[in-house]
């Protein structure tokens, strides 16, 4: 499998358009200090092993591709919370994984390609929705506070490590795609924490969408839950891809040419996960 077309841009839009799905689900709902240390100190780490070169043993791929599944698995109670009203579970994360598993078995690059390309739609939604909720924030809200710690975050934002399989131009992931990850996550908290309040938001099922019922831009533009929901399932999708073109590439590092096998198989055991296994914790 070539996975020498990918630029590290692509590979950095990808993350951010996958990422932006969990990040945005999971930080509204906690302190923007506590998401600011995480996200930190995750990336920082992710940053470091993407500069590096290494060549990891048989047995480590083979625990990293079973560690994959099972987040593949977990991730899908996550997918439903992108729709206000929840989601048909679990026909619309098999369908995810389906989907991503086209676009990921053929080969990284166009898996790369499409979660690049979904990139700037999911950067649009998020734009038109900041510039809708700024004017909302409580400046009071945002003081030093304590709060729970989410370690979903924590599990997501440790992601980008796997980069490492996905080698291309040395292996190195451009620092300003994790840096923009790192800004996406602290904004939505300071957004949403500082509408809402911590409480609120803390208690809330969603708080992202909870945020999200009461904007408008320009006091025309309003309803922003349907358009945010499609933003998430955008981001959903590139997550999905990335992760089983992840798994495809650590079963090419055990057995050369596995990558289309190893892809579904991924998407097999997942789906497995889905169906018998809701609930499984996404920081196996």
């Amino acid at each position: 499998m070539r996975i020498r077309n990918i630029k590290k841009n692509q590979l950095a839009a990808w993350l951010f358009a996958g990422l932006s799905a969990p990040v945005a689900q999971i930080a509204g709902g906690m302190p923007w200090q506590t998401v600011a240390l995480i996200a930190g100190a995750c990336l920082s780490v992710c940053w470091l092993l993407g500069r590096m070169e290494l060549a990891p043993a048989k047995w480590l791929c083979i625990i990293e591709y079973v560690w994959l599944v099972c987040l593949l698995g977990s991730m899908a109670s996550w997918i439903s919370d992108s729709w206000t009203a929840g989601a048909v579970y679990p026909a619309v994360p098999l369908i995810l994984l389906v989907l991503g598993g086209a676009s990921a078995y053929r080969g990284t690059e166009n898996g790369a390609r499409t979660g690049s390309t979904l990139f700037w739609l999911i950067g649009l939604v998020y734009v038109g929705v900041i510039v809708a909720g700024a004017g909302e924030v409580d400046p009071r809200e945002l003081a030093v506070r304590s709060g729970d710690i989410d370690a979903r975050l924590i599990a997501v934002l440790l992601i980008p490590c796997l980069t490492v399989f996905l080698k291309e131009e040395e292996g190195k992931l451009a620092a300003r795609g994790l840096l923009g990850i790192f800004i996406f996550a602290v904004l939505v908290s300071v957004l949403v924490t500082g509408a809402l309040s911590l409480p609120v938001a803390a208690d809330a099922d969603a708080p992202l969408h909870e945020w999200v019922e009461g904007l408008s831009l320009a006091g025309t533009l309003q309803r922003f839950e349907a358009v945010v929901s499609m933003a998430l399932t955008m981001g959903w999708f590139a997550l999905l891809s990335y992760l089983i073109a992840a798994a495809g590439r650590l079963t090419e590092c055990v057995k050369a040419g596995a990558h289309s096998k190893g892809c579904w198989a991924a998407v097999a055991g997942a789906g497995v996960l889905v169906i018998f296994g809701r609930g499984l914790s996404p920081t196996v």
